[in-house]
Parts: structure tokens; C-alpha cells; sequence
């Protein structure tokens, strides 16, 4: 059975759920807005399993990166569609055509969340295009690929860490082909519902969290409706406001443990930040390469995509090195959301000031 204490830092990866044999453990949202385990202790039948794929206590040190490079698709509706390079869409198709499915995440526009999938064909895979900026609800499509066939997973690097895990213990770590991401965190999802609350919910039909209609470096949410209507949120919105704080993170967040080089994947990949293409307006990927079987796949899509050897420091400009600080207002925040409170009256009465204090300090520090 899973260990209480060990709950609080909980990632939420699902792992635990997934590989469960007596089917006791469900993950539900907890009162802070993330994904927890639940276990019916009349279920468990004690097997330990849950313990032995929990990363809760994982020590993951930096890997060596065999390869790094800046990455975009040629494909000009791929670049278009997606939030960076993409790349990891590009790796999928590639996929399906050769033999793997895909567990990738998607979002479900009825119950407003995100969740893995398994894509089996090139309909589906469009579905998984663009970043979600929260946690993804696992447990459905995790359960799946632990079987004999091969898999292309794609998921925070706390989600990979667990399927590496799994896969290692289970003998199958040679079947899967493992990508994560440089992950800034995930916030509590009482952010997004809240968010939703003020627009009309019930008929959206499409969601872009990276539109590239002011730029791909800009965090612009655009929505479709049923009715043909379309806006458009920059990135002064208040979701992103709420996130790029940092006071809304889930708690393991904070205590991260696979940071810049830190990964279980296969290749990791995210935005090239550096200042070295700041001109590129279309979109490019950065990518680590840390197995042969990552060397295997850049070497079969060098047909398709544009790969440019980068120092693993370029690479990395503009990433997370370490977990960031847990602010103060933190607990005061996520009380306000329990509470129901407006983003906007969260975000004048508990966040504003908190970071026009941290502008002030840093002002007096003469940074």
C-alpha cells in the first residue's frame, strides 16, 4: 500500500494506479487542484508494487548528453500548428508509420482537462499538437503500454521517470521510446477551472495554449467556439500570470528532481530559448540527446526535419537548472482557490503584491 507520508511530494505521475493488479488505487484531484492516489485499503492485496514504482524518493543525476542540437519541422503546417519545432510530433508520425503507437496527451473538451491517449493513427496524433500547461490525468492510457508491443511516450520528466521504471522492472525498457520536456511545473488545476469559469466553457471547441499569432515565444491562448467566433488571450492573462509565479505549483514541483540534464528519457526536448536565434519567428526545438536509441531516431528523420548541432549550453540557455522557490503566498493562494475566489481578486489581493515586494527587494539589492 502506498506510503501516507510519501503523499505530500506525489507528482501525480499515475504509475501507481497503472500497474495496480487488484485495481485499489484511482487518482483524483485533491483539494488543491491535483492529482492524487486514492487506495481502497479492502482492496489491497499488499503486493508493494505501488512502492516500488513511486519516484517519490527517485535520485536521478545529470546524464550524459550524446548529442544536442536546435531541430524544426520542414513541414510548414507542422511548424505552424505546433507550439515550438515540432519535433515531438514529428517523432510520432514516424512512429505510426513504423510500427509504434503513441501515448500522448491530448485534451478532453468535456470534462476541461488534459489526459494521456493512445494514438494509433495520424487523425489522433493531430489532437496531441501544442502544449498543455497542466497536469494530465494518466492512469487510462499508462495502463496500456506495459505490453508487448512498442511504444513512443511522450510526458513530464516525472511521467517518465515512472514509465522507466515500470518498464525496468517489467523487462520491456527496450520496447519504448521515451520523451520528456523541460518542465517549468505544473499548476494546480483550480487555476484552469477557475480561468475557464469566466469564459464561456460549454462551447468551446478548440484550445491553442501556444498560439504562434503574436510570435512563438509569446504564451498566447486562442480559443474556437461552437458559433465560428475565435479570440485571442496574450500573455498578460491571468492563467499565465497564476503560473509564472510559481505560487501555484504542485508541492513535488518544488523539490524537483530532473532538472536541465536530470532525465530517464530518451531524448528531451523544449523551446530554444537561447539568444542565438532570437530571430526565428516560425518555431525551433531544442533537444538533448541521451541514448543511442535517441541517436537512431534523429539519424531516420533527418528527411524531414532540420537538425543543427548545438553545445549542450546553448542548448539549455533560457531552461530551469534547479527547482524553483516555494513562495510565502503559496498556502494563501491555494486557500483562495479552495474558496472559490475570482483569479482576478487572487491576483490583486495575494500575488500582485507579492511580486511588486519581490521587485522592490531586488531593486534594494541592486540586481
Amino acid at each position: 500500500m502506498i506510503h501516507n507520508e510519501k503523499l505530500d511530494l506525489c507528482t501525480g505521475c499515475g504509475a501507481c494506479a497503472s500497474v495496480c493488479p487488484a485495481k485499489c488505487i484511482h487518482i483524483s484531484l485533491d483539494a488543491n487542484g491535483f492529482y492524487k492516489p486514492i487506495v481502497d485499503a479492502e482492496v489491497c492485496t499488499q503486493c508493494n508494487l505501488c512502492n516500488r514504482v513511486c519516484t517519490i524518493e527517485d535520485s536521478c543525476e545529470e546524464k550524459e548528453v550524446l548529442q544536442a542540437f536546435s531541430a524544426y519541422a520542414q513541414d510548414e503546417n507542422t511548424l505552424a500548428t505546433t507550439s515550438s519545432g515540432g519535433i515531438c510530433y514529428e517523432i510520432s508520425k514516424w512512429g505510426l508509420k513504423n510500427g509504434y503507437k503513441v501515448c500522448g496527451v491530448v485534451y478532453n473538451y468535456q470534462k476541461h482537462r488534459a489526459e494521456h491517449a493512445i494514438i494509433t493513427n495520424l487523425e489522433q496524433l493531430e489532437e496531441t499538437k501544442g502544449s498543455k500547461y497542466f497536469q494530465s490525468y494518466t492512469p487510462v492510457a499508462f495502463s496500456e503500454i506495459f505490453n508487448a508491443e512498442q511504444w513512443i511516450v511522450i510526458g513530464t520528466p516525472c511521467q517518465i521517470a515512472a514509465i522507466d521504471k515500470v518498464a525496468r522492472i517489467k523487462k520491456i525498457r527496450e520496447r519504448l521510446i521515451l520523451i520528456d520536456f523541460f518542465c517549468h511545473g505544473v499548476p494546480s488545476m483550480h487555476v484552469w477551472k477557475h480561468y475557464l469559469k469566466e469564459l464561456d466553457e460549454k462551447n468551446i471547441t478548440k484550445i491553442g495554449f501556444r498560439s504562434k499569432e503574436f510570435g512563438w515565444r509569446t504564451f498566447s491562448l486562442s480559443f474556437e467556439y461552437s458559433d465560428g467566433t475565435e479570440t485571442s488571450d496574450y500573455s498578460g492573462n491571468l492563467f499565465y500570470k497564476m503560473f509564472f509565479s510559481n505560487c501555484c505549483l504542485n508541492n513535488s514541483c518544488y523539490q524537483c528532481h530532473y532538472k536541465a540534464t536530470k532525465s530517464h528519457a530518451d531524448i528531451r526536448v523544449g523551446d530554444f530559448w537561447g539568444k542565438k536565434y532570437e530571430e526565428n519567428k516560425k518555431g525551433l526545438s531544442s533537444m538533448l540527446i541521451f541514448t543511442e536509441q535517441g541517436q537512431e531516431i534523429v539519424a531516420k528523420l533527418k528527411e524531414i526535419c532540420v537538425f543543427v548541432s548545438e553545445s549542450v549550453a546553448d542548448a539549455l540557455e533560457g531552461q530551469m537548472f534547479v527547482s524553483p522557490q516555494k513562495p510565502k503566498v503559496r498556502s494563501r493562494l491555494l486557500k483562495g482557490l479552495r474558496n472559490e475566489k475570482t483569479l482576478d481578486y487572487l491576483y490583486k489581493v495575494t500575488l500582485f503584491p507579492f511580486r511588486l515586494q519581490s521587485v522592490i527587494k531586488s531593486k534594494l539589492r541592486g540586481r
